[in-house]
């Protein structure tokens, strides 16, 4: 969560989707991660708005590199780490989190992302965690696509790393129907913006830790335009055998939107800016969800169940 008064908005809208659409949402812990500078104010709104529904918990991270790598000296150099945002985060849902932060190690079975300009649109229909459990499955994600962003750099790096780690490299692999050689690996990614993990899955397997080490070590995520949904994707490929799954609930992130009844993305343009501009001005965020659909944008009073629809 980032420390403005959309981020915040955004924020409530997500956990009032929980609140109104995932089954059994109040027997699970939420963790808003953020950063040491977020208003106090923020997070009293927050934690009143859902005071007696949700369990939350604010966590403060930090990220751990915030300085620019200077090619010619071979060197990091300090620099602005807001420019570094989106590098940090890449490397925080790829490694900090599972292997530097005690955050979720020893603690929990499993983990679920949802950002917070992501929400669900409709009821899941069943608990996704008792899916998961019931089904004995290592990974679940919403949808899979290719991903070019940094993936030069991924390949070379995997020539040089599988040898090395002795993965048969002519194993040819696949996450449900989508297939790839690891040896040439051609940018098939998870569109992780959502995603239920088995921790355990992560910490078992030797291979995962390795590869992500030494990506950490040579600074990839900061040097290299590297997203964390190739390496979640590669992670899964790494392991034989990995237990995944693509659940279909209808669910958003932004305005992309993603009905039950496909696995794939729509960007729903017409609506951009009426719903950009609700994040930015709506007033009793705690009990409106808005939606964003193909040619409507809806709010929804969480207490009454009163929807209101605007035609963009």
């Amino acid at each position: 969560m980032k420390n403005d008064h959309i981020s915040k908005n955004k924020m409530i809208n997500m956990l009032n989707s929980l609140k109104l659409y995932f089954m059994n949402i109040e027997r699970y812990p939420i963790y808003i991660l953020h950063e040491k500078d977020l208003l106090k104010e923020y997070k009293n709104e927050i934690k009143t708005c859902f005071k007696y529904t949700l369990n939350i918990e604010f966590i403060e991270i930090e990220f751990n590199l915030t300085s620019k790598y200077n090619v010619s000296n071979n060197q990091f150099m300090p620099d602005i780490k807001r420019t570094y945002g989106y590098q940090a985060m890449c490397q925080f849902w790829s490694y900090d989190l599972f292997f530097s932060m005690n955050i979720v190690r020893n603690k929990y079975d499993y983990v679920m992302r949802l950002d917070d300009d992501s929400y669900l649109t409709n009821s899941s229909e069943y608990d996704l965690f008792e899916k998961f459990f019931e089904l004995n499955l290592d990974y679940v994600y919403r949808l899979l696509y290719f991903d070019d962003n940094g993936l030069s750099y991924l390949k070379k790096n995997l020539k040089e790393f599988i040898p090395q780690n002795g993965t048969i490299i002519q194993n040819r692999r696949c996450i449900n129907a989508m297939c790839t050689n690891l040896d040439d690996y051609h940018g098939m990614a998870i569109y992780n913006n959502f995603f239920i993990l088995k921790l355990n899955f992560l910490y078992s397997n030797e291979i995962i830790e390795l590869y992500l080490k030494q990506l950490i070590d040579k600074h990839y995520f900061y040097l290299y335009p590297i997203g964390d949904a190739n390496i979640h994707a590669i992670l899964l490929l790494l392991v034989k055998n990995t237990k995944t799954q693509y659940f279909i609930f209808p669910y958003n992130h932004n305005v992309h939107g993603a009905a039950d009844m496909y696995a794939t993305y729509v960007f729903f343009s017409n609506s951009l800016m009426w719903f950009e501009y609700m994040k930015r001005f709506r007033n009793n965020s705690c009990r409106n969800l808005i939606i964003a659909t193909k040619r409507i944008v809806k709010i929804i009073d969480t207490r009454a169940n009163i929807e209101k629809i605007f035609l963009t």
